[in-house]
């Protein structure tokens, strides 16, 4: 018995020491591995401070090390570069490819379904947080760190998948942009629901899942090196645990946060009205894109995102910059088996089929779209004199697609002052900057985020734990003692104009604007102004008003343009422009001397205002009688503009093509909602040949500036593709069912057109017209009766917008003639209506308004706003100014034969 109980504790003893000796052997291999891991990293980021450390005194943002050009020849063209890349290329690549141009249109967005991750995913975070720390270390970034300090201020602009809001460090004012979340994307993918497994494995799976999209943009716009895109200045990888207290809403929902340089959102129609030297380069700069993107050695690239939403204004350079990705980029030439295969949206651009694949098809396609949303749109107007005639030649080129991106560049550079081009803010040199620019792109070389100075690479302020994972907080309304931008950065003084604060370049883009009834835009209230002080009365005058924006006028020199905004709270940067702010109501000046500046040798104001204000109560009237008429009592053209722009648009029925050969779109009857009324509408989108939804637009507008209210309201009004869907538009299903504005709609979908209400009084048809018809210039003037003077104007802009005289016999409502359908309007002169003109009888308050037109140089022509201008809409600039030629010539005629009195009738008595 004995010799067993020994025989068995001895084996017992074998046994532990057979463990104690496994477990020595593999703490030995464990602790081996980490010592080569540990060498491997070590050697690999001594490479990057050797590298670093050659170009200590240059700015990381801008110089040869991280320019593709200058490492075409290496082996991996992003080997200076691509450090986040490299080590998170298992979490968030992003390339695409394409197998043929059809392909090239789909939407690629990014979805949880599509982000299968495996692995170890706390490894995986922990090793995705350690590369951004290493990566920010090195590359002297911001962290989260200095995203706990920051101060936030503003949301700036958001989108389906991020929110970007204004943000104050140190007195450096930077972009923070956080993601938002599809709660049920993320539920299905079993994250965030009450039964989803809660260990820290599946929240670490779910929080990688989560921010992949933003980590793919942050990849991105580092290896994307030009000055048009927004440098990343840093990016923060933080856990946020369920049972973390945070300081505020941004802060619980922001895992993962970029640091961009600082930009206001881009908005088309102010960079309408930038001068001719600002918009040529911000064409160039996009231009010059479009070649970097063709000649990049990881591939040409389709970018697929420049939709305005995507991009900013810096507000530092008030250059264009491509800030975000709403869908990521297509990485290679689509497949092709003959060059006919290789047409861009249907259109030959002489791409040839080269081994294949369509070479140079992802270029052209770039120029195309930046053609249609840039180029064209900034460069028809406005143009020097002494670059009309290669302004044209080059507007011809790009409708007809005959340039390469560096052939723009060459003919671009034709407009620009000498000196200028793109990138000049990027010179590589540091020392230059130092004193003067404050961007924290170009000071976070030396100076660090927390405001250490850098004299060396081995002189580092502070040290960096690759293990750190602590969450950082984003703090609204921090108590750090944070410099005030405003007070900072922009110059503030009180002017002598009525106690009006001055603010430069600073505004309020997309924000507080309101209509008025002297604007020249119907999204805002805005007007041509000879000073300042004129947009002061103005704005004195209106209770709306508190406060306004100026911009240098670009066709009259030392003229401004004036908007007035409804509010005057927290104004952004923005280079070029000027914000007013109104006193509040205990400063303003007293009422009489507010009437005295106004009545006493006030200059001429903006095109056409001047003479619209003084017949104010004449055009009111009529207004309000063609409301009254058509069974609107009580609104106003803005009333319809405000209603169309807010209303949602559903029941779309009855698609009615438009007429003529080979016809492009049509109409649909719809229903405008609003507040829980309906009112129906017919929505025209139509490019001719011989029906123009831009003609319809065009009388109506017209109709407006004449003062002679004889057409129906017609609105331009874009419907995204989310909206045509829910509407019931026409869709490709197969069969014979198929989109019939296919041809029409943008790149993302949506469709413009023209929304023109239904009528809902009874419309007739006559055939009698009161006014006498007469071969030649009358012998006597006979005094008109009101209803023929009220015809009379019906025939006038008959006339001036050469609208077809019907076949069938004109229509009326309630007595009163009307032009209801003018879609096929401007396109041939029409003499028919000048037999009626001799009886020489006009409006006196029209009459008046195209004289004051024509002696101050504006031509009505240049007032009409409208984005549906197209290669196949009429010439109706052309055709208008012959018209009111004509006109203006008959009753010189007239008024020289019996006099100004007895010819232009007071528009009051009517």
């Amino acid at each position: 018995m004995f010799v067993y109980y020994y025989q068995s504790f001895q084996t017992d003893i074998w046994k532990v020491r057979e463990r104690r000796r496994n477990l020595v052997i593999c703490s030995c291999v464990t602790v081996a591995l980490f010592l080569v891991y540990l060498y491997a990293r070590e050697s690999y980021l001594s490479k990057r401070l050797l590298l670093a450390r050659s170009k200590n005194q240059q700015d990381f943002f801008s110089n040869e090390l991280f320019d593709v050009n200058k490492v075409e020849n290496d082996k991996d063209p992003f080997s200076h570069h691509d450090f986040l890349s490299r080590n998170l290329a298992h979490l968030v690549s992003f390339t695409k490819f394409a197998s043929s141009p059809k392909k090239l249109q789909t939407n690629n967005t990014f979805s949880y379904s599509d982000s299968q991750l495996s692995g170890n995913f706390t490894y995986l975070l922990d090793d995705l947080i350690a590369t951004v720390n290493v990566n920010n270390f090195f590359f002297y970034q911001w962290g989260c760190k200095e995203v706990k300090f920051a101060q936030i201020q503003d949301l700036l602009h958001e989108t389906k998948h991020q929110s970007t809001y204004q943000a104050v460090y140190d007195g450096y004012k930077v972009a923070i942009e956080v993601v938002k979340v599809d709660v049920d994307e993320l539920i299905s993918a079993k994250c965030g629901s009450s039964d989803s497994d809660h260990t820290q494995q599946n929240l670490d799976r779910c929080f990688l899942m989560k921010y992949r999209r933003i980590l793919q943009e942050a990849v991105m716009l580092n290896q994307f090196n030009h000055p048009a895109v927004a440098r990343i200045l840093g990016i923060c990888v933080q856990r946020i645990n369920p049972g973390d207290k945070l300081d505020n809403k941004i802060a619980s929902s922001s895992g993962v946060v970029l640091i961009k340089e600082a930009g206001i959102p881009l908005n088309m129609e102010h960079m309408k009205m930038q001068s001719w030297e600002q918009r040529v380069k911000a064409c160039y700069s996009l231009t010059s894109l479009t070649k970097f993107l063709s000649t990049l050695p990881l591939g040409s690239i389709s970018l697929n995102n420049w939709d305005p939403e995507n991009f900013i204004l810096s507000s530092k350079t008030n250059d264009i910059k491509l800030n975000s990705f709403s869908r990521f980029p297509l990485v290679t030439e689509p497949s092709c088996v003959t060059a006919s295969n290789c047409l861009v949206e249907e259109t030959k651009c002489g791409i040839k089929c080269i081994n294949g694949e369509c070479k140079g098809f992802n270029e052209q396609k770039n120029l195309m779209i930046i053609s249609r949303i840039y180029l064209l749109p900034l460069l028809q107007f406005g143009v020097p004199s002494q670059f009309t005639k290669g302004v044209t030649d080059l507007l011809r080129g790009l409708k007809k697609q005959k340039y390469t991106s560096a052939e723009l560049l060459k003919e671009l550079e034709k407009f620009l002052p000498k000196n200028e081009g793109v990138g000049k803010s990027f010179d590589g040199d540091l020392s230059k900057h130092e004193v003067s620019n404050n961007n924290p792109a170009v000071l976070s070389v030396k100076r660090l985020p927390d405001g250490s100075q850098v004299d060396s690479w081995e002189q580092h302020e502070s040290r960096v734990s690759i293990n750190e994972v602590n969450p950082g907080k984003i703090v609204a309304g921090d108590s750090q003692p944070i410099k005030d931008v405003d007070l900072a950065q922009k110059p503030k003084e009180d002017i002598p104009i009525e106690g009006f604060e001055k603010i430069e370049n600073a505004d309020f883009p997309g924000r507080y604007d309101y209509y008025c009834p002297y604007s020249k835009a119907e999204w805002g209230c805005v007007m041509s102004l000879q000073s300042p002080e004129e947009a002061v009365r103005h704005c004195l005058k209106d209770v709306k008003c508190k406060s306004f924006v100026t911009i240098p006028h670009l066709r009259k020199e030392g003229w401004i343009i004036a908007i007035l905004k409804s509010d005057n709270s927290k104004p952004v940067d923005h280079a070029g422009t000027t914000v007013y702010v109104r006193p509040a109501s205990d400063a303003l000046p007293e009422p009489e001397k507010v009437t005295q500046k106004v009545v006493v040798n006030e200059k001429k104001e903006e095109c056409l205002s001047d003479i619209e204000m003084t017949q104010y109560y004449v055009r009111e009237a009529r207004e309000a009688v063609l409301m009254k008429t058509c069974g609107w009592k009580g609104m106003k053209d803005k009333d319809w503009v405000n209603l169309v722009a807010e209303s949602k648009i559903e029941d779309a029925s009855t698609f009615k093509p438009a007429r003529g050969k080979l016809a492009n779109g049509g109409q649909m009857n719809i229903h405008v909602k609003q507040n829980g009324n309906v009112i129906p509408a017919l929505f025209l989108a139509k490019r001719g040949p011989e029906e123009f939804d831009v003609s319809q637009l065009a009388v109506y507008q017209l109709d407006r500036m004449l003062g002679l209210y004889k057409t129906v309201p017609a609105i331009e009004r874009m419907l995204s593709a989310s909206e045509l869907a829910e509407a019931g538009f026409p869709v490709d299903i197969g069969g014979n069912q198929f989109d019939k504005f296919r041809q029409l709609k943008l790149l993302d979908n949506s469709l413009r057109g023209v929304i023109v209400p239904t009528i809902p009084e009874r419309v007739t048809t006559v055939h009698y017209i009161s006014v006498p018809k007469l071969s030649g210039l009358t012998n006597a003037v006979t005094p008109f009766s009101k209803k023929q003077w009220d015809d009379m104007e019906y025939l006038l802009l008959g006339f001036l917008a050469a609208i077809p005289v019907p076949s069938k016999g004109h229509q009326s409502i309630q007595g009163h003639l009307m032009h209801i359908k003018t879609d096929d309007a401007f396109q041939n002169d029409n003499n028919d209506y000048l037999s009626y003109l001799y009886n020489c009888q006009f409006p006196e308050h029209v009459i008046s308004t195209l004289r004051y037109a024509s002696s101050n140089h504006c031509e009505v022509k240049d007032q009409f706003h409208t984005h549906l201008w197209s290669d196949e809409s009429p010439m109706i600039g052309q055709l208008l100014d012959r018209n009111i030629a004509r006109l203006l010539d008959l009753v010189d005629k007239c008024e020289t034969k019996f006099g100004k009195q007895v010819v232009l009738y007071n528009s009051q008595n009517t």
